[in-house]
């Protein structure tokens, strides 16, 4: 039994360009693990605006980090097992049955676990409190300096990468199981025949991201659904499609450069294009699989943090008062009428409930109408409820008196004249109004956005005239607000909520219809609280799995180059033999690594460049309309990224040269 381990150790040692980088993400992993589940039970981040719902999010992405962890360190651990089936037919031949090679497999298993677990936990207790402090900063509370460690997240730090060690065990026992001597002796020089351009895998791949690519760059905000279906739908399309082109047009590509003459027998480009074509169906779905990460990358980081910076921007355009109470009372059928002059006494009987400063309370008339260019004709459509067409719009009409008593100012206007405020994205172009009942009204623009409570994504407009009574009978709804600055608790919001439904149901008496009346509380203060922690939970969630994603994609690169150059080292050798210099081979490889690793940035770029398309809608619907931070932003990261990309790239290049120059 001694044995197995002084193998096991041995092994680890001489196959160590192989093992210690991969123990190394294994810590790093491992790290990130108990990091998520220590900051997923903190005082700390619950105490933070949306803390409860933050340390909820972080303990959902617990399970995303263990199915990424199991995901990554099955891949990476399918590069080792390659390089390893050469020592392991050796062992079989020298007279170890393949039962002792699973004993030697059982301790290189528990070290490999073992290490990777101290030095993982060692480095997550460390950087638990910065990451902490990192998180309630993002959160806007106060962080208390101090030092614990969390039983929680080491039990399941323990327990989770436990099971997933055993899993690779048993994947890699099952690998040498069912491979005699020779084969794995042979396993690491087995190739791929040159495969052949599939042009009907290539063209279908196109043809999916073509599709894909249409379903998002068509997506129409006014059906907040199909905004996020579209989306979710032209996923699948995009992921099948890169790999369906890297597969088949990474070998197409190398046809053609084969055939270009002066191109392919050039002595920089002659060795590297042969390699690619050769093992092309194998590299490039390792492509597809960067490019796929790379786009998850970038765009989840590009949107959450675009969102993030906008948070308060949207706060103050949504609530112009720290505390808004609204009530819609709706003009079904079945449902008791009331006047907008009824409405507004109510407004005015409710805001004497309140004791606040900059209290402001007004009633107002809505309808949905059809149309363009200043002519429209109204739908009957209920603005909450209905879904809307193209040339639909949201008109909310008020009184010129209560214009003037908001405002403090004195305007008047002719019976033919109004002011309009646009209160969405689109602003109204026309210099004339009319809704199809023959009247036509002059239209002078005003800013004026007390409270749009409207559809961001629909075009919404407030409309001031003398008298709006001749469009009550067309209205969707009449709602009230009333505003006012007060620091309240959520106890005493929803007490004083109460009180004010009351005051807007107490008109009715016992044997008539009911109003048919929508009530909402809106607090800026527990508005930002949901904002901060669904956003912050996300960035901070974005700026995780980037760094699993990176470690991912880096250790990924530098096995590749690593069994590649293993492969090479024999072919250049040879060409070392008849000539072919250092500096020859460098340029060779340059050429090679640049053009693969280069290809899944560039993909993903693109991927990501139409995908903010969607983002950009998404935005609208949240009622964030500043396009230039989304294009500051994804320009940004687009740039870090790719700088943070190629760094990575020359230092896994670096791995190859030494092997094929035999360093």
């Amino acid at each position: 039994m001694r044995l197995y381990p002084r193998l096991a150790v041995n092994s680890i040692k001489s196959n160590r360009q192989l093992y210690f980088p991969y123990i190394l993400m294994s810590s790093g992993i491992i790290a990130i693990f108990y990091i998520m589940a220590a900051l997923s039970e903190s005082e700390e981040i619950k105490a933070c605006k949306g803390g409860h719902s933050l340390v909820t999010l972080l303990g959902y992405s617990i399970y995303i980090i263990a199915f990424f962890a199991l995901l990554f360190m099955f891949f990476t651990n399918s590069f080792v097992i390659k390089r390893r089936t050469k020592e392991f037919g050796l062992y079989n031949i020298l007279g170890m049955n393949k039962k002792n090679i699973a004993g030697i497999m059982v301790w290189e298993t528990l070290i490999m676990y073992a290490s990777s677990l101290a030095a993982g936990l060692v480095m997550g207790i460390l950087f638990s409190e910065l990451a902490q402090a990192g998180l309630v900063k993002l959160a806007q509370g106060t962080n208390r300096l101090g030092f614990s460690i969390s039983l929680f997240g080491v039990k399941y730090a323990v327990l989770v990468f436990a099971g997933i060690f055993f899993l690779i065990f048993l994947n890699s026992v099952r690998v040498v199981s069912f491979s005699n001597p020779a084969q794995m002796i042979r396993a690491e020089n087995l190739g791929e025949k040159p495969p052949r351009a599939n042009y009907v895998i290539g063209i279908l791949g196109l043809v999916l991201i073509a599709a894909a690519y249409v379903l998002v760059l068509t997506i129409n905000n006014r059906d907040s659904n199909m905004v996020i279906l579209n989306f979710v739908w032209a996923v699948f399309p995009v992921i099948a499609g890169t790999y369906f082109i890297f597969i088949a047009g990474s070998v197409l590509l190398c046809k053609i450069m084969q055939k270009n003459g002066n191109y392919y027998y050039n002595k920089k480009h002659f060795v590297s294009v042969a390699n690619m074509a050769f093992r092309m169906k194998r590299s490039g779905a390792g492509l597809a699989t960067i490019a796929i990460l790379t786009t998850m990358v970038l765009i989840m980081l590009t949107s959450t943090i675009c969102f993030y910076s906008q948070i308060q921007s949207v706060l103050d355009s949504d609530f112009p008062r720290q505390n808004v109470f609204v009530g819609t009372f709706g003009i079904e059928d079945d449902s008791r009428k009331i006047t907008l002059a009824e409405a507004e006494d109510l407004a005015e009987r409710t805001s004497s409930l309140i004791d606040g400063e900059d209290l402001v309370w007004y009633s107002k008339i809505n309808f949905v109408a059809n149309g363009a260019n200043g002519e429209y004709k109204i739908t009957g459509k209920n603005e909450r409820h209905d879904a809307f067409d193209k040339n639909d719009s949201v008109f909310s009409l008020i009184p010129l008196s209560t214009y003037n008593r908001i405002t403090g100012n004195n305007i008047s206007l002719a019976d033919d004249e109004v002011l309009l405020s646009s209160l969405s994205l689109n602003k109204f172009k026309s210099d004339s109004l009319s809704f199809g009942d023959g009247r036509d009204y002059k239209v002078k623009p005003i800013e004026f956005d007390l409270y749009s409570h409207g559809r961001y994504y629909i075009d919404n407009y407030l409309v001031v005239m003398n008298d709006v009574s001749s469009y009550e009978a067309s209205a969707s709804g009449i709602t009230s607000f009333v505003m006012f600055n007060k620091d309240m608790s959520d106890k005493e919001i929803s007490a004083l909520g109460k009180k004010i439904y009351n005051e807007f149901k107490s008109d009715e008496k016992e044997g008539e219809t009911p109003y048919r009346l929508n009530f909402e509380c809106d607090s800026r203060d527990v508005m930002e609280e949901e904002f901060i922690s669904i956003y912050t939970g996300l960035i901070f969630l974005g700026i995780v799995l980037t760094i699993l994603f990176l470690a991912a994609t880096i250790l990924l690169m530098y096995y590749r180059q690593i069994s590649e150059g293993h492969e090479d080292y024999g072919k250049y050798r040879i060409l070392k033999n008849i000539g072919m210099t250092a500096k020859d081979i460098r340029t060779t490889v340059d050429s090679m690594t640049l053009i693969t690793f280069l290809s899944p940035l560039v993909a993903a770029i693109v991927h990501t460049s139409v995908a903010m398309y969607f983002v950009y809608q998404f935005m609208i619907l949240q009622g964030m309309f500043d396009i230039r931070s989304l294009f500051l932003t994804a320009a940004t990261v687009y740039l870090a990224f790719t700088v943070v990309y190629f760094i990575c790239y020359k230092l896994t290049s670096r791995s190859y040269l030494k092997i094929v120059n035999g360093i």
